[in-house]
């Protein structure tokens, strides 16, 4: 939100209302009535339900009055009389109330002392219990203070039993029936006076004044434990100076601590906050801020809800001002000056009901005190918590007005009015000096949604040139029509586009594009004064503007004549251009006295409406027909309707024998009118029927609302005893905007209950928005200074803002809560344009975890540490978020890994896979939520696979040792060089090779055919016959005979041995009959001989010829040999008697 820079800075009081009743009196007694002095709660409040209690002196020396509201402070019921003890003082009561349970305590003379007293009500005020002494011991007992939660009642006061005066405290835990005995919770060498206390479950909080230092000071204790035990006393004030009038409040473990500060030359109010129950509390804060005197604060929670009241006096004239909160405290807008009359209004006291603020005070209004009373008008002050978008003024040392104002869609503002001498349009730091070229000059500035100059126009010559509106068409190009007078250059560029005008004031209309360059201008108007007053355009952008004019002028800005002659002394006209400046048509209205159009709007049908006021008897049709309205005296408002082609529709009046004046029209989208301007006495509002409106005094402001056709739908009054009027209307969003100007005391009528203002100069403005459809009030607005203050434009701008413009002398505050927007005039007068944000902020507790390294950015700000941060932050509606952000940065931890991987590696989640050696990261999601950032270095290895085709005979051995003997594809695994799998495949054939021999008589032949061949000598231990390689063999002599065969495979095998004998025929008893299995064997060979011949020896050799095993045998015809002997393929020899034969063995 943009800063505004003020060329000077005073604080100046806030007369702001906001939206609280007119003031209500309450006693009702003549003499004096009066409320406590020490910031003990005088009303309290139940739902619907307002209790107070009050001291009344009509029966002498003071009395206890009490007084009730049951529905809201709307009405109140007779005050009673709760004491009895005639011709002594009885007052200074405090009130707290539960359910339909009334409590009240107070300080009593009847013993020739003061002592506090006590009663109940459980009834809810119908009936009351007799009185309770509550103290008795001879001394001053006064200034009770009294808090309750629930059934439990707390009760402090200061008492002087001990030689000076002490905080004493006592309970009641069963609503009244029974106390506790005294208890004394101070004891220093100073007096402790006017104690606050507050509840809020077990905490309880006392807030007192102190003189144990000298001066007066505030001081504090808290008891933890529904008032068992006690805190040791802290010093809240730090101020060198006195400090009086202690208010405490609370709600849960939060309290709100305020009193009278003078450290300054002017009292004001201080404060603290505490949100832990007392044990710590926030620095102290001036709450009032005001150059006035500011004191007796008192303040109520609800909730989050803290409403606060106190004075602030200007010049000995003390009145009641507000402030609330609705974050408990953190955050404060303002009601402003909530008593409105010159006397001296004082000791404030407020309770709260959800969000309504009830407020009571005792006022000399009458010329004696007595009880008044306000409250908010609607449910919740947050509709009332408007802030100052931006304002700005222009600011001559002659006379400068802002005429009107309007918008674009997108929120940028254009203001339109005129000026004298030279001026900085730039509202900001820059500087854009114009300096008029005559006695006023117009201009047309441009403002961004923020109110930072884009640019500023002027066209003017050697005389008086104002420009009156402004609107923006489809386009975005801007319209604007004014007055002018001699030759003016309305090119407001480097080029000259000379106009001069026929007599006195003629009109222009100029038209610039969105950047304010030139487009084009005309003239309309004759020799005498013609003056516009309101330019409107239709879809088509179709310009009508009207005003009034003098005698015969032209209003065709072509080069033919379109002459309209006024019948008196000033006559209306309404006149069309199409979008390039050409004349479509044009009208005149008017009777022999002074008429004049003030406003004109365009609705959605491209139908004209047009308001203002005239004289006599007018013809208010403008075509050839006759519509004749006569006033009843004075001047007499008119609205007047036209169809796109400028022929009568209808026409009604309004008014009475005084001046009534129309200035302000518009319509919605339904084609409904609205309207505004001024009555005097008694006007009858419905165009056919009876409504009628009765102003105060001089002159007061009306609202209506016609229907299409013109049938009656509502109207409001508002004003006060002087001149008050509404100057301009605008509708927007089911509402409707009226601004204007009240003097002295404005009231303000939205239905049952009134809203009241009060100028703070000699006129202010008001802006108040009403419900469209039946006239409501929603809220309303004051802004103003010293001397007077002029409302003359109202323009709603999308997002929640609404603008007004217009005029002021001296110095003026142009927000519209307690804050101070000032402005000070630096001529006769000055122009101005405020924009109001409508908007409810919105209060936001966020707590937020962040890591380290996060930026947590809401809005503009970018935070990085913990903390306890408030933030204001904008909707996409441009309203204001206030969130109080507690931030809690967390650690976000850091892990390295080292690993060696074979082809790839996985993490541990399956998030990420990588297959090469390098360095990764990766982001997880640590226990506490926060980043976990983990760097991998990794060695990606590679594993090995490849495949074996093996050809084996008989047999193969695997790497790790097994026998196989079958064909097929064998797997195995095994751990590379690298550490990593190597996967071995072996396509296996098994050929199985046997070697053959067979003997043809003395020939050998071994086989198979096309081995290679190698013959043996068995009885020579398997000893190579050399040069025997041929698959046949034939010994030259006896002897036993094998083959060792060659595949061409590569497998090897050996034949068995055959004995060749050289003779022809064998003896069968030589040679007997051996049979050996299983072959292949396992673990044992069985030998079997046919007959026994005796003796046998076994011999066992591998194929190498070397011998593995020798055994004998005698008299065994089966012989079982075990093989412990490694698994391949061996030779036995089997020898009986002088024989042998010798056996290939496969061992398994």
């Amino acid at each position: 939100m943009k800063l505004i820079l003020l060329l000077l800075t005073f604080i100046f009081p806030c007369l702001l209302h906001g939206q609280f009743t007119l003031q209500q009196r309450l006693s009702e007694s003549d003499s004096i009535s009066y409320l406590p002095y020490n910031n003990s709660n005088a009303i309290s409040v139940i739902g619907q339900v307002v209790h107070i209690v009050y001291t009344d002196r009509r029966d002498g020396a003071g009395e206890v009055f009490y007084k009730r509201s049951l529905d809201g402070g709307m009405s109140w019921d007779t005050d009673k009389r709760l004491t009895e003890d005639d011709n002594v003082f009885s007052g200074r009561a405090t009130i707290a109330a539960w359910n339909n349970q009334i409590h009240i305590v107070w300080m009593d003379r009847r013993d020739g002392n003061n002592e506090l007293y006590y009663k109940r009500s459980t009834n809810n005020g119908n009936t009351w219990s007799d009185d309770v002494r509550l103290t008795n011991d001879g001394a001053i007992s006064e200034y009770p203070s009294m808090a309750l939660e629930f059934q439990t009642l707390h009760l402090v006061w200061n008492d002087s039993r001990n030689g000076n005066h002490e905080i004493y405290y006592k309970r009641s835990i069963n609503g009244g029936l029974s106390w506790t005995a005294d208890t004394r919770i101070t004891n220093n060498t100073g007096d402790s006076y006017k104690p606050s206390v507050a509840v809020s479950d077990t905490l309880v909080h006392v807030l007192w004044e102190d003189l144990r230092n000298s001066t007066s000071e505030i001081f504090y204790k808290t008891s933890q434990n529904n008032g068992n035990s006690w805190s040791n006393d802290m010093k809240l004030s730090n101020s060198a100076s006195d400090c009086y009038a202690p208010c405490i409040s609370a709600n849960g473990t939060i309290a709100f601590a305020t009193w009278d500060d003078n450290r300054t030359a002017n009292s004001q109010v201080y404060g603290r906050r505490t949100i832990d129950g007392g044990s710590t509390w926030k620095p102290e804060i001036n709450y009032a801020n005001t150059a006035g005197e500011a004191y007796s604060a008192y303040h109520s929670f609800s909730g989050t809800y803290l409403s606060m009241v106190y004075n602030v006096s200007f010049n000995d004239d003390p009145d009641i001002y507000g402030r609330y909160s609705t974050d408990a405290g953190v955050n404060w807008a303002g009601f402003g000056g909530l008593s409105n009359n010159f006397s001296a209004d004082e000791n404030p006291f407020v309770a709260i009901a959800g969000a309504t603020a009830h407020v009571i005070w005792q006022d000399d209004y009458e010329d004696n005190l007595q009880i008044y009373y306000t409250r908010n008008l609607t449910a919740t002050p947050l509709d009332h918590q408007h802030t100052s978008a931006w304002a700005n003024h222009i600011n001559s040392t002659q006379t400068d007005v802002a005429y009107a104002m309007t918008s674009d869609p997108s929120s940028n503002v254009y203001v339109t009015g005129s000026f004298s001498g030279t001026v900085d349009f730039d509202p900001g730091p820059g500087e854009v000096l114009l300096t008029s070229l005559g006695s006023t000059d117009a201009f047309v500035y441009k403002l961004d949604p923020f109110g930072d100059l884009l640019w500023a126009k002027q066209v003017g010559g050697p005389q008086t040139d104002i420009a009156f509106d402004i609107v923006v068409d489809n386009n975005r190009d801007i319209v604007i029509t004014g007055s002018f007078h001699t030759i003016v250059d309305f090119d407001p560029g480097v080029d000259v586009v000379n106009i001069g005008s026929l007599g006195q004031e003629d009109i222009f209309v100029l038209k610039l594009d969105k950047n304010g360059n030139y487009v084009w201008a005309n003239r309309m108007g004759g020799g005498s004064r013609d003056e516009p007053r309101s330019i409107d355009i239709n879809a088509s952008n179709d310009i009508v503007i009207t005003g009034y004019f003098e005698e015969t002028s032209d209003f065709d800005p072509g080069p033919n004549n379109v002459n309209l002659t006024s019948n008196g002394e000033e006559d209306i006209w309404i006149a069309s251009l199409n979008s390039s400046g050409e004349y479509m048509w044009a009208k005149s209205i008017g009777g022999i006295g002074f008429d004049r159009s003030q406003d004109l709007t365009i609705d959605a049908e491209s139908n004209i409406v047009i308001t203002g006021y005239f004289h006599n008897m007018v013809d208010f049709d403008p075509g050839n027909g006759e519509q004749l309205l006569s006033s009843f005296g004075g001047s007499e408002i008119f609205i007047l309707k036209l169809i796109p082609s400028g022929e009568l529709d209808w026409v009604h009046r309004f008014g009475s024998v005084l001046d009534d004046e129309g200035h302000g029209i518009t319509t919605d989208q339904g084609g409904n009118i609205y309207a505004t301007g001024s009555f005097s006495d008694k006007v009858d509002f419905h165009p056919t029927g009876i409504y009628f409106l009765e102003a105060e005094d001089e002159s007061d402001i009306y609202t209506l609302r016609l229907l299409p056709q013109g049938d009656f739908s509502w109207a409001q009054r508002a004003g006060g005893s002087g001149f008050d009027e509404g100057s301009a209307i605008a509708y927007s969003n089911d509402a409707v905007y009226v601004t204007g100007t009240f003097e002295s005391i404005g009231e303000f009528h939205p239905g049952v209950e009134t809203v009241s203002l009060r100028s703070s100069g000699n006129s202010d403005i008001f802006l108040q928005k009403l419900d469209a459809m039946d006239g409501d009030h929603l809220w309303l607005n004051q802004f103003g200074g010293t001397m007077q203050d002029v409302a003359l434009d109202v323009h709603p701008v999308p997002y929640g803002k609404v603008g007004v413009t217009g005029y002021f002398e001296g110095t003026a505050d142009f927000s519209p809560n307690i804050d101070q927007q000032t402005f000070i005039s630096a001529g006769e007068e000055d122009g101005f344009v405020t924009l109001v944000s409508e908007c409810v902020p919105s209060y936001a507790d966020l707590e937020l975890t962040g890591c380290i390294g996060d930026d947590i950015i809401i809005g503009d700000s970018i935070i990085t540490q913990s903390g306890v941060y408030t933030l204001i932050l904008q909707s996409s509606s441009g309203c204001d978020s206030v969130v109080t952000l507690m931030l809690t940065i967390l650690e976000s931890p850091e892990t390295s890994v080292t690993e060696t991987a074979c082809d790839s590696y996985t993490t541990p989640d399956g998030s990420q896979t990588w297959t090469e050696s390098g360095i990764y990261m990766e982001v997880l999601e640590s226990a506490n939520g926060c980043d976990s950032i983990v760097t991998y270095n990794l060695t990606i290895r590679s594993s090995s696979a490849h495949t074996e085709v093996v050809q084996a005979c008989d047999m193969y051995t695997t790497p790790d040792g097994d026998i196989l003997t079958q064909s097929g594809v064998y797997v195995f695994q095994y751990i590379n060089e690298a550490g990593c799998d190597s996967v071995l495949t072996i396509d296996l054939e098994i050929i199985d090779f046997q070697a053959t021999i067979m003997l043809s008589e003395i020939t050998l032949t071994a086989g198979p055919t096309g081995s290679s061949y190698q013959w043996l000598d068995c009885d020579q231990n398997f000893a190579l016959i050399e040069g025997e390689t041929e698959q046949t063999y034939t010994p030259a002599m006896s002897g036993t005979y094998a083959a060792l065969v060659n595949s061409v495979v590569g497998c090897v095998d050996t034949t068995a041995c055959i004995t060749v004998m050289l003779v022809s025929a064998e003896d069968p008893e030589i040679h007997p009959e051996i049979t050996i299995y299983p072959n292949p064997a396992k673990e044992q060979l069985f030998i079997d001989l046919t007959e026994n011949i005796g003796f046998t020896e076994l011999i066992l050799t591998d194929l190498q010829g070397k011998r593995i095993m020798m055994s004998s045998h005698a008299g065994d015809n089966h012989i079982a040999l075990d093989l412990a002997i490694p698994v391949g393929m061996y030779f036995l020899t089997v020898m009986t008697g002088d024989e042998q034969r010798t056996f290939k063995l496969v061992k398994m």
